[in-house]
């Protein structure tokens, strides 16, 4: 029931806009009851209580699936990847890690979780990802999450045949 603040922008009351200026419109009040974060930045005395724009340190598309997470339990873009065949670009990957970051930014454990769990099943069907995912990590530098980079290297250490040719 709550998809539909997805879709329909007269339900929403802010607009949360990314590092690329893209703008993703959502419900403070909604996200406030998903994340004490989102409570204390947009209903408390934070100057983005008042703000109807506010810009937060994350691509657009990494706060529609923050957006889209608090409002679903969900992120249909880890989802479809699942259903097919594995062709997984590594623009995907570049997808994925910023929200191993947001998660524990907004206090969204079960994102994290999600996060994980996508990558362990793509590292599995496509073992040559690891290498491109332990890359990601390094460029992103010390705000990926330690479990994630550990998770890379020891998923390039298990195929380094794979994770070469890849």
């Amino acid at each position: 029931m709550l998809a539909k603040f997805l879709t329909d922008d007269s339900l929403n009351d802010i607009i949360l806009k990314g590092t690329d200026g893209v703008e993703v419109p959502a419900n403070r009040f909604l996200l406030s009851a998903r994340s004490d974060v989102f409570h204390s930045m947009l209903l408390g005395k934070f100057q983005e209580a008042s703000l109807p724009i506010v810009e937060l340190g994350f691509s657009g598309s990494v706060l529609m699936a923050v957006v889209e997470y608090a409002l679903t339990d969900n992120v249909q873009t880890l989802n479809s990847k699942k259903s097919k065949e594995f062709e997984v670009a590594t623009e995907q990957l570049d997808l994925v890690v910023p929200l191993t970051e947001a998660a524990p930014y907004f206090n969204l454990a079960g994102l994290g979780e999600l996060v994980l769990e996508y990558l362990e099943t793509t590292i599995e069907k496509e073992p040559g990802m690891s290498f491109a995912l332990l890359q990601i990590c390094k460029l992103t530098g010390n705000s990926v999450p330690v479990v994630l980079s550990d998770k890379a290297k020891k998923w390039v250490r298990t195929t380094p045949a794979e994770a070469v040719s890849a």
